[in-house]
């Protein structure tokens, strides 16, 4: 299942994986560098976690994403109804960069496009992002991912260009960037306004 949605070329993907697929996929070598196992990229550099991650003597930090979709295309509801999905087809060159960082355990909001355009729901990253071995572009990255929860209340977009705590996201600011950082301000800015009365 790999089609279109209209963010971008050809927009941000998400298709359903077996388990036996998703293990053989993540199935790749790893090297000790005295803190940790870190992942050898096929992009040529030790995909290392960003600073931070140090500070915690080896353990890796968290780190918080939202991932765009378009609901007629792959839902929330699709993603909890399948158990986990491998995200594909980003081709925006900034949101590779963004997908090429995520880590198993980080936290990712799932943000319906389309007509509804809100954050909707939480997922979690089952893995290391990882080459597309289904893609000729050496830069096509995967990640495998679950559903953790629906929020309490979907955030729609109106709100958050609303809120001057949230006037410098990428949500805001970039409207076609699928992939992006969420910082854990903004994180619990969404979170505090999933809680208000509709």
């Amino acid at each position: 299942m790999t089609k279109g949605v209209g963010l971008g070329p050809k927009g941000c993907n998400a298709r359903g994986v077996a388990r036996a697929d998703a293990v053989a996929l993540y199935a790749r070598p790893c090297v000790m560098l005295g803190l940790g196992c870190l992942r050898i990229a096929d992009w040529g550099f030790i995909r290392a976690r960003p600073p931070d991650w140090a500070t915690r003597w080896g353990f890796a930090a968290v780190a918080n994403w939202l991932f765009k979709e378009e609901p007629d295309h792959y839902s929330f509801a699709d993603l909890e109804r399948e158990g986990t999905t491998l995200w594909d087809g980003v081709t925006n060159a900034m949101a590779r960069i963004h997908l090429r960082k995520v880590r198993k355990g980080d936290r990712i909001l799932y943000y319906h496009t389309g007509k509804e355009k809100a954050v909707v729901a939480e997922m979690e990253a089952l893995a290391d992002a990882t080459p597309d071995p289904n893609a000729s572009d050496p830069k096509a990255a995967v990640v495998l991912v679950k559903p953790v929860r629906r929020l309490q209340r979907p955030v729609p977009l109106r709100e958050i260009k609303a809120d001057s705590e949230l006037a410098d996201w990428d949500l805001v600011r970039n409207s076609r960037l699928s992939i992006m950082p969420v910082s854990k301000e903004q994180w619990r800015r969404v979170m505090e306004m999933t809680k208000r009365k509709s």
